[in-house]
C-alpha cells in the first residue's frame, strides 16, 4: 500500500483530536475524506503535513515512516500539500510563486517544471506577472496546486480546496483534479462540496469525532443515501 496511516493520535497541547485514526491509498488513486466541521480532518492533513506532531501511531509512504517528521523533511519525502485558504503571498507574483516552488523539487529531474505547470494551467501562463493579491479565489487555488506540484509530490494532499469559491470556478478545479488523476497523481482530497468529492475521487471515508468511522467506493456511497445523512447530515 503507498500511504498507510496506522492507529494515529494528535492533537493540540494537552488536547487530542484524532484518536486512533487509520486509513491507506493505493499510488495512483484519489480518496475523499469527508465530515462534518470540527471532526479532526485539518488535523489530521496537518498532522500527515509535518505541522502538528503526532502522538502515537504510523504514517508511512512508499515504505517510509513520516510520523514525527519535520515538514521540511515530509515534502523532500514526497508529500505535497495544498493548504486550506489558499496562502498565496499577495505580493508575489504567479510566476514568483511557481519559481520559489520549483526551487523546493525533491528530485533534480522533476516531472513537474513551470513550463508543464503553465501547460496545465493557461489561466496562470496569461496572469504570470499579476500579483497574488490581484489574483480571483480560483486562480489562488490554481497558483497553490500548481505551487505543490513543483515539489514533484508523490502525493497531494488538498484541503478544501472549493472553500468560498463560486461553483463555476469549482468545475474548473474540478477539471484540473480530474487530470492530474489522469497523470497519475495521487490525491487525499478533504472536501466538503460532495460534487466534486465525487467527480474526483473513487474512495470515500467519512471521519466523525477524531476518528475514520466509515469507508466505502463512491459509487456505493452515492447509493446509501441513508448513511450520508446519518454521517453527515446531507444526501449523497
Amino acid at each position: 500500500m503507498f500511504l498507510r496511516v496506522n492507529d494515529l493520535t494528535a492533537g493540540y497541547g494537552g488536547s487530542t483530536v484524532l484518536t486512533g485514526v487509520s486509513l491507506d491509498l493505493e499510488q495512483g488513486g484519489a480518496l475523499a475524506l469527508l465530515g462534518r466541521n470540527g471532526v479532526g480532518k485539518s488535523t489530521l492533513v496537518m498532522t500527515l503535513a509535518g505541522l502538528v506532531r503526532p502522538k502515537s501511531g504510523s504514517v508511512m509512504l512508499a515504505g517510509r515512516e513520516l510520523a514525527g517528521r519535520r515538514p521540511d523533511q515530509i515534502a523532500r519525502q514526497g508529500v505535497g500539500l495544498v493548504p486550506q485558504g489558499r496562502r498565496v503571498w499577495s505580493s508575489l507574483s504567479v510566476a514568483d510563486h511557481l519559481e520559489l516552488a520549483a526551487r523546493r523539487a525533491r528530485t533534480p529531474d522533476p516531472a513537474w517544471t513551470v513550463e508543464r505547470v503553465y501547460e496545465r494551467f493557461p489561466r496562470l501562463a496569461e496572469r504570470r506577472g499579476h500579483l497574488g493579491g490581484q489574483l480571483s479565489g480560483g486562480e489562488q487555488q490554481m497558483v497553490a496546486i500548481a505551487r505543490a506540484l513543483l515539489t514533484d509530490p508523490a502525493l497531494v494532499i488538498l484541503d478544501e480546496p472549493s472553500d468560498g469559491l463560486a461553483p463555476a470556478v469549482v468545475d474548473q478545479i474540478d477539471d484540473v483534479l480530474r487530470k492530474l488523476r489522469a497523470d497519475g497523481v495521487t490525491v487525499l482530497l478533504v472536501e466538503q462540496d460532495l460534487h466534486l468529492a465525487f467527480s474526483v475521487c473513487d474512495e470515500v471515508a467519512v471521519m466523525a469525532k477524531g476518528q475514520v468511522v466509515h469507508r466505502a467506493a463512491t459509487p456505493a456511497f452515492r447509493r446509501d443515501p441513508d448513511t450520508a445523512h446519518r454521517l453527515l447530515g446531507v444526501a449523497a
